[in-house]
């Protein structure tokens, strides 16, 4: 079944009792108000019609905030301009991300709340034939891949994008919606994607019977909420710790799984 996991089972066996006695340990005396970014993304960040905000990680992260005793704003914004805020203290918190290197220069990364997986899209026709290609094969073999400037893709994605060799075959834009096109029209021959949100949106497309999924697992990761280093105090970002890890041990994560996964 294509979808990423709550971790409610690879953090409970991790944590068990442990989650239990640090959210006991802290008592929430620090007034507490999280400015949190967001950027339309299918089904983790969207808007409804009367302008409310729902998601797997909007409500993931309400609920780690209800948990920790803190209020949440919410602010709209390309994911650029996010990331940009939460260097510069303008926003405290962004969910749904990947840890990398570069970002935790300026960013804390929170206890991982969900796992993600990274996977590459390609044309149905092709499938077969490219099935045994890794990333670098298919790259080398003179192929393009579409992918979000401002995502991480893991490590070896990360490292083909500054080989010299391989780098001038990614095409990246703003958004994963216009790689599908693109792959559709075979301007492109892949698109880098989350499994999830990539699955929404071919069918939100009609690409559903045109474009598949690469049996390659590109990039398998744990999922964090960003805390900017310049706005959050170590003593908020220890009340989050522990509030993340009391709402997945307690299911809380994999019942709003449910409600947006289940048909």
């Amino acid at each position: 079944m294509w979808r990423d996991h709550p971790l409610t089972t690879v953090l409970a066996a991790r944590f068990g009792i442990v989650a239990l006695m640090l959210v006991a340990a802290w008592s929430p005396v620090t007034a507490c108000t999280l400015t949190v970014g967001w950027t339309p993304w299918t089904p983790y960040m969207d808007e409804t019609e009367d302008g409310s905000l729902q998601g797997i990680d909007i409500d993931a992260l309400r609920a780690i905030a209800e948990r920790a005793d803190c209020a949440v704003d919410f602010v709209s914004g390309e994911w650029s301009r996010l990331l940009h805020e939460i260097e510069h203290g303008g926003l405290q918190a962004l969910p749904g991300a990947a840890y990398s290197e570069d970002r935790a220069v300026y960013a804390r990364f929170s206890e991982p709340y969900r796992q993600g997986s990274m996977r590459l899209f390609v044309r149905a026709d092709d499938r077969e034939g490219l099935a045994t290609l890794t990333m670098e094969a298919f790259l080398k073999a003179g192929r393009t891949v579409s992918a979000v400037a401002t995502n991480y893709y893991g490590p070896v994605v990360a490292a083909l994008m500054d080989d010299p060799e391989t780098k001038h075959h990614f095409s990246l834009g703003p958004s994963n919606y216009r790689g599908f096109w693109e792959l559709d029209l075979g301007t492109v021959d892949g698109v880098l994607a989350n499994h999830v949100s990539g699955t929404m949106g071919i069918q939100k497309l009609g690409f559903a019977a045109s474009i598949t999924v690469h049996p390659m697992r590109v990039h398998d990761k744990d999922t964090h909420i960003m805390l900017s280093k310049a706005a959050v105090s170590d003593t908020i970002a220890e009340r989050i710790d522990a509030a993340i890890l009391a709402v997945v041990e307690a299911g809380t994560i994999e019942e709003i799984f449910q409600r947006y996964l289940t048909p």
